[in-house]
């Protein structure tokens, strides 16, 4: 979970360009794999017909429990011949900027592109096993039904839904234009982004260069991917050098499946009041994470998770 940097000078990531030209689908499929510190998710999205429409494919990196970077694709899909053809129009990333000063940060960017990806693909049951690109292969599991894997009742059950959470979090800030640079100071007039699926993250920030800053991002039914949801808010607080501290609450909700037909839901929330705040990211503190089975836990934002993505949703 990154850091809203909250300073208001450097470059702009494409000053003037419309911020949110997200697709949005009637319904989806959403697959999963996460080979080492890395989660790739594939969304499927259909119209209303139930015809292919667009696609949204990132990569988050996961070596800290926070995540430190992000990628999207979108465009449109289509199946020919054993083979997943997507034609990518929007590449979204949102880099590793750590080592960058603050001002020169360019944050999460989004670039118009026109390109087609030809991926073998080779379905059985739950899964999709994807060839062709070594950025993009695997075997990927219908996220859905992974959810099933997750418990509710102890600290290890809490670990699993932080990452879970936390990757509709982060495929959220790769969307946000400016995400951890000096472009944020152009939400001084909030403004929301759609989710892929449903509801929307409403972005704002008050105050400016050589002050203290507060940035609110507000989750509401947000839902990037099949079977996970967020509500709640993040708020940080930093000064004119990227320090200070985050409040706020965000809950989750988790909607397995098994074999095509509903679960039991899983919910929880993440409580965000001990995080630290040192050159725009997270730098210590904890994540308080409650899960409604009575599994809570700990996270220290800025060390290994404890448990995997792979072992926690049973991932070939």
């Amino acid at each position: 979970m990154l850091f809203a940097l909250a300073l208001g000078c450097g470059p702009y990531a494409e000053v003037g360009q419309k911020l949110d030209v997200a697709l949005t689908f009637a319904s989806a499929q959403s697959y999963v794999t996460a080979p080492g510190t890395e989660a790739r998710i594939l969304v499927l999205g259909r119209d209303a017909s139930g015809s292919p429409s667009g696609f949204a494919l990132s990569s988050l990196e996961l070596p800290q429990a926070a995540g430190i970077s992000g990628r999207t694709l979108e465009g449109s899909w289509s199946e020919s011949g054993g083979s997943l053809v997507l034609k990518v129009m929007l590449d979204y990333e949102m880099p590793d900027e750590r080592g960058e000063g603050l001002l020169n940060r360019a944050g999460s960017t989004r670039t118009s592109v026109n390109q087609t990806k030809t991926l073998g693909a080779v379905t059985s049951g739950d899964t999709l096993t994807l060839s062709g690109d070594s950025t993009w292969e695997g075997t990927y599991v219908l996220l859905t039904d992974a959810l099933a894997a997750l418990g509710t009742s102890t600290a290890a059950d809490a670990d699993c839904a932080f990452l879970v959470a936390n990757l509709a979090v982060l495929t959220s800030e790769v969307r946000i234009i400016g995400f951890g640079g000096p472009g944020m100071l152009q939400y001084n007039s909030p403004f929301t982004y759609v989710g892929t699926l449903s509801g929307g993250v409403e972005v704002g920030l008050s105050g400016g260069l050589f002050t203290t800053s507060t940035t609110d991002i507000n989750y509401m039914s947000f839902s990037d991917f099949s079977g996970v949801s967020l509500d709640g808010e993040q708020i940080t607080y930093a000064d004119s050098g990227g320090n200070g501290h985050m409040q706020g609450t965000v809950a989750f909700t988790f909607e397995p499946t098994t074999n095509g037909a509903p679960g039991t839901e899983v919910t929880g929330s993440i409580k965000y009041d001990a995080v630290q705040i040192g050159s725009g990211v997270a730098s210590g503190g904890t994540y308080l994470v409650a899960l409604a089975g009575g599994g809570t836990d700990n996270i220290d934002p800025v060390t290994a998770p404890a448990e995997s993505l792979a072992s926690c949703l049973a991932l070939p």
